[in-house]
């Protein structure tokens, strides 16, 4: 009895132990998992909690303003409603687009745009809608929020330029971040919808100082998305407001004046290189390209035989024509071929082998010096001083001078063309003549230069020294001297003087300036082989066969000397543009005087 109660209480034991061991290793297994969970992995999972909970915003920066050297501010920022989308928090976008359209109204090549953007973006990036919504359409959406899952509306900034189509080839504008941007750049903020950088002129080279840095916004949301408590918040960084050099009340009266032009006037400080107005003649309204350019103002644009977007100031090029006979001048006398009495009889026509060539003044104009040859422009003289220096001496005073070469400014421009025996034999497999050398001698052939090029030649003549041109304030340039006599410099100034202010030989004597003493040179370049009967009106001749009008002047009133160069595409001669010039420059200088002044009163304020 004893043994058989032992036996029954052993199997009960064993059953209950066997019984407690099933029981106890799942309760064991959970209380480890909930250790893991609760314990180990707490933060983790409060991480993936937050994620959830909490919504990081981008905080954009204001956009620097861009001034004028004089205040003016010429580039800002202002306040407008976005319309947006985030693609995986709606079902149906093609259903949510729709009703966006009964509601507000998107167009048919809208529509394909932000269907084509919604393609191409992650489903977890906001894409634009519209970039601009009106009060009364924002209102609308943010009643309907409910049923536009996905869909918000936000406050952006859009970037203005008030003076339009002034300055615009060099001020530029902002535009829509591309794929290439995104690479390249890793704020951000350039993910965000209706961002936009610069992508043209001083816009594009002054981006990273005008951009700023983005700051961020961590906010609680509700299951719904809603915005329910700010966490925490990094303040965005704005971008700096920068000045410039061009004087915008300068640019505007230049703009006027050439209206009815295609051309390009550019004017420098010659003391310290700055570029103080450079125009470009048709131009467009660079607001039109912030948003992109509707297709109707594009095809404009583009079918308009006068090219408004060419840079004309830049990256227009010309035959300098008989501007360029000081550069030869120049290197007649620094070479030593030449004195300044060295005279040649003007005939008004040369032989050279079985070709004549011709002076534009057909019956000549007699026994000319250097002086005499400058002011009158005398083409027999510098055939002359070209058969004597060769185009090679010449091509090396014509660098010298900046032309021939991307000048070390701040935005792109062409470096023309000043040719050598060299590069003609590369680019036309053929070789140097000599008449090639009498060609290049007035300014024609194969020479090629830019209206800023011819500026700083100018400025380079009446300085003597290497100015290179900048658009930035506050650059206090100093120049070193150019490797040229002084002395036979002068002789060149003095042609110059001689063409505005001498009445018997200055081209532009009749249209020179009543008020200062301006020196200058005309000239007048040829576009077409043919030549017209001197008594054919401009009228009667096509617009496209037309010659050029050019004209550079330098003034010197101590304080700030003057650099000009204007071309005139096919409105006939020098002296026409010698006439609109030095009109201008009448009304340029007591500008410049005025707003000089005005600077020094605020700087002495300040300090």
């Amino acid at each position: 009895m004893f043994l058989h109660n032992n036996n029954k209480r052993a199997k009960i034991t064993r059953r209950a132990i066997f019984l407690s061991l099933l029981l106890t290793v799942p309760f064991l297994s959970v209380f480890s998992r909930l250790y893991f969970l609760q314990i180990v992995s707490a933060k983790r999972y409060k991480r993936l909690s937050d994620k959830n909970s909490l919504s990081n915003k981008v905080i954009l920066p204001q956009r620097g303003k861009i001034l004028d050297r004089t205040g003016k501010i010429i580039a800002f920022n202002e306040r407008v409603f976005r319309l947006n989308i985030i693609p995986e928090q709606t079902k149906d976008i093609n259903a949510v687009l729709e009703k966006v359209n009964q509601l507000i109204g998107i167009a048919d090549f809208e529509m394909v745009k932000i269907k084509k953007r919604i393609k191409e973006s992650p489903s977890f990036y906001s894409v634009s809608i519209k970039d601009i919504i009106t009060f009364k359409q924002a209102a609308i959406i943010e009643f309907n929020i409910p049923s536009l899952p996905g869909v918000y509306v936000d406050v952006g900034l859009e970037r203005k330029y008030p003076f339009k189509d002034i300055g615009s080839h060099l001020l530029g504008y902002v535009s829509s971040v591309s794929k290439e941007n995104l690479y390249k750049y890793k704020d951000p903020m350039f993910k965000i919808p209706g961002f936009k950088i610069g992508k043209r002129g001083l816009e594009e080279y002054l981006n990273f100082k005008l951009i700023g840095k983005s700051g961020m916004k961590q906010l609680e949301v509700n299951a719904t998305g809603r915005a329910v408590k700010k966490v925490a918040e990094y303040e965005a960084k704005d971008g700096q407001d920068t000045q410039i050099t061009l004087d915008y009340e300068i640019q505007g009266l230049v703009k006027d004046k050439l209206k009815d032009y295609a051309g390009s006037l550019v004017l420098m400080n010659a003391n310290n290189g700055e570029v103080l107005a450079a125009v470009s003649n048709p131009s467009f309204d660079v607001n039109d390209f912030v948003n992109g350019i509707n297709e109707k103002k594009w095809k404009a644009l583009l079918e308009n035989p006068k090219r408004p977007l060419l840079n004309r100031a830049l990256n227009g090029q010309y035959s300098p024509a008989s501007t360029f006979k000081m550069i030869v001048a120049l290197a007649a006398l620094a070479e030593n071929e030449v004195d300044e009495d060295f005279k040649v009889t003007c005939t008004g026509k040369i032989k050279l082998g079985r070709r004549f060539f011709h002076c534009w003044r057909l019956r000549g104009h007699g026994a000319m010096n250097m002086k005499q040859a400058i002011a009158s422009s005398c083409d027999i003289y510098f055939y002359e001083l070209g058969k004597r220096l060769g185009i090679d001496k010449i091509a090396k005073y014509a660098r010298m001078f900046g032309l021939g070469e991307s000048l070390d400014f701040e935005l792109f421009n062409v470096k023309g063309i000043v040719p050598t025996r060299a590069w003609k034999r590369i680019r036309t497999k053929t070789r140097w003549q000599g008449g090639d050398d009498l060609v290049a001698s007035i300014g024609q052939g194969y020479l090629l230069s830019t209206p800023l090029q011819m500026a700083v030649m100018t400025a380079r003549l009446g300085t003597g020294k290497k100015v290179v041109p900048t658009i930035r304030t506050g650059q206090n340039l100093e120049f070193e001297d150019l490797d040229i006599n002084k002395s036979k410099l002068k002789i060149v100034q003095d042609g110059m003087d001689m063409v505005v202010n001498n009445q018997r030989y200055g081209t532009a004597f009749y249209r020179r300036s009543r008020k200062y003493r301006i020196w200058g040179k005309t000239g007048t370049a040829q576009v077409v082989s043919k030549r017209f009967d001197k008594h054919t009106k401009l009228k009667d001749i096509p617009y496209e066969q037309r010659t050029n009008a050019l004209y550079v002047a330098y003034f010197n009133n101590g304080n700030t000397p003057l650099a000009l160069s204007l071309v005139l595409e096919h409105a006939g001669s020098g002296s026409k543009a010698a006439g609109i010039a030095n009109k201008l420059l009448d009304q340029i200088i007591p500008i410049i005087e005025k707003h000089n002044l005005e600077l020094i009163k605020i700087e002495k304020k300040d300090s």
